[in-house]
This record gives structure tokens, C-alpha cells and sequence, in this order.
């Protein structure tokens, strides 16, 4: 096959274009006569090193084909036939009826010999992920929980990153070496392609964790579902925490999927599913019990567990 295709991922963001990755290596691996372009992109530095992908001018003979991430994550993750990362190839199926082979389980990053250097010299360190995004804080674990983590893991020291925009919350840490919105993207890839362990959240740093193929421990909540952990498991060194099966009516047997948390006694109700039906705390304290039930020592004996 030697058709040429433009993938248009219409801005989603940095996550979503990383998975894109795997998809691109299958795809060449499998039509190597074939061109494959990704526009519409969080970042195209994701693509910097990677000839699976084709970077120059393109003209009317290539297809363009626009990517519901939406409709193919759901049909990943609401009926468990595939993960995330997956959500490329039954789009790019659903647009062609051309099959392309899951071959690659995480996202490929290629980092240049400059940029496998160590960012910190000599110094071994931990990597922090502890924000969330505006629109997503029912994935958030308590800002006083990542405090007592650093507190009681004095013999790490933590970098902590994360984005600094409108659109990121982080939690502002002592004793750590404070990264938050200081790198460029490739940056970032560094400072966790160097580092010894890592924490955080399902987000874009946990995808980079998982392409370098680092141990540290994923912080989830009762949010996700119940299959997906053990399919992570499949290719990851990374220890997922969940709440699932674990007391909460809301999350007996698999994830709420859940975006917001509300607050106790408010009146006002948006959309159905939207809200945590479990929030705990007030104020700016306020957020899902399910991740109030993972303690920062539950945190700390997996890092102790697996680290190395």
C-alpha cells in the first residue's frame, strides 16, 4: 500500500497526541510504502527524531482523516476491549477499513544523545507529578497528602513537574527542586527519562513514565476502570493504586469515570455522572473519598516495594 494519510487530532492534547506514537510505528512497520502525516497536535515536538512520521509538504494526493478521540477512547475503555493507547488504531480503522496490528503497548518518545544527558549531573533524584487539570480534579489526590509524602521520603530528592498555565493546578511543595513550568516539553521528557522512580496521577507525565519503562507508583482513585489496571500492568513497572473493590459503594466493581468534584449540599446539578457522588473535605480541601483512602503510606510501601 502507498496511500498517504493525514491524521488531523484537532488539538487534543498532550496525552492524546503522545499515544498517537505507538499507532505511527505500527502503522510503518506494517505499510512501510505508505506516508503517515499528524497534524492538529498538542505539540509536534512529540514527533522531533521520529521517522515514522513524515514531516515536509504535503499536496492534494494525501487523505485527511480527522480523529474522534472521543467515540474510539469510549469504545476502548467502556466496553474492555482495548486501553487507551488503542483509541488511534480504531479510529484510523473506523475512517479506512484498513487493519492495523496493536504491536506496540506505550508511546514512543526518541530522545536525542543531548538529551539523554543528565539534567542534574550527579544527582539521583524522584520524579513528582502532582497536579491535575482545571477540568479533571476528581483525579486529584490531596495537596496535603503529596506534602507528607516528600516529608517522609527524606531520602529521595523529588523534582517536581507539571504545567503552569490556566489550565493545570499543582500543589506548591517544600523540599523539593521546584520544575513546575520551567522545562519545555522534550525537558520533561528528561528529567523523567533520568529519574529513579516516579509518582503521580494517570496523566501525559505517567504515559512518558511508562514509555521509559521506570517503577514508581500511579495514584488512581476509584475514577478508571477496574480492567484497565491490569492491562497497564501487562507492559508497565509502574504500581497502580486503585480504590476499586474497596468499601466504596461508588466504585465496587469498576470506575465512575467521573470529571468533577462538588461541593456538600450544593443544589446546583449539571450534567448526570458529571459530579463525584463521594466528596470529602470543604474549601479547597474538598475531593474524592475514594482518593482520601489512599494514604501517603500506602504510597510510600509501594515506592519502598518496587523501587530499582
Amino acid at each position: 500500500m502507498n496511500r498517504k494519510f493525514i491524521l488531523n487530532l484537532k488539538q487534543r492534547g498532550v496525552g492524546d497526541t503522545l499515544i498517537t506514537t505507538a499507532f505511527a510505528r505500527d502503522f510503518k512497520a506494517q505499510y512501510p510504502d505508505a506516508q503517515l502525516k499528524v497534524v492538529g497536535t498538542a505539540s509536534d515536538e512529540i514527533f522531533a527524531n521520529n521517522d515514522d512520521v513524515y514531516k515536509g509538504e504535503t499536496d492534494d494526493s494525501w487523505e485527511t482523516l480527522e480523529i474522534n478521540y472521543k467515540e474510539c477512547i469510549d469504545n476502548a475503555w467502556l466496553t474492555g476491549k482495548g486501553k487507551y493507547i488503542h483509541a488511534p488504531y480504531f479510529a484510523f480503522c473506523k475512517l479506512t477499513c484498513i487493519p492495523v496490528k496493536i504491536w506496540t503497548e506505550h508511546p514512543i518518545i526518541h530522545l536525542s544523545q543531548e538529551e539523554k544527558k543528565r539534567p542534574l549531573g550527579d544527582l539521583r533524584y524522584g520524579v513528582i507529578a502532582a497536579g491535575s487539570k482545571t477540568d479533571m480534579p476528581a483525579k486529584q489526590w490531596p495537596f496535603d497528602y503529596w506534602q507528607e509524602l516528600v516529608d517522609a521520603t527524606d531520602d529521595t530528592k523529588w523534582v517536581q513537574v507539571g504545567g503552569n498555565d490556566n489550565i493545570h493546578v499543582n500543589p506548591k511543595l517544600n523540599n523539593v527542586i521546584d520544575m513546575v513550568g520551567k522545562t519545555t516539553l522534550r525537558q520533561l521528557f528528561t528529567y523523567i527519562y533520568q529519574c529513579d522512580q516516579f509518582v503521580g496521577h494517570i496523566s501525559m507525565p505517567m504515559l512518558v513514565a511508562m514509555t521509559f519503562n521506570l517503577p514508581g507508583v500511579v495514584i488512581c482513585g476509584g475514577r478508571e476502570p477496574a480492567w484497565l489496571y491490569d492491562k497497564y500492568k501487562e507492559y508497565t513497572r509502574l504500581e497502580f493504586l486503585s480504590s476499586i473493590g474497596r468499601g466504596l459503594d461508588c466504585c465496587k466493581r469498576t470506575g465512575c469515570s467521573v470529571r468533577g468534584v462538588k461541593q456538600p449540599h450544593n443544589e446546583t446539578e449539571p450534567a448526570k455522572g458529571y459530579y463525584c457522588s463521594l466528596p470529602v473535605g470543604a474549601g479547597d480541601k474538598i475531593g474524592p473519598k475514594c482518593m482520601y483512602d489512599i494514604q501517603p503510606i500506602h504510597v510510600i510501601e509501594e515506592l519502598r516495594t518496587n523501587k530499582g
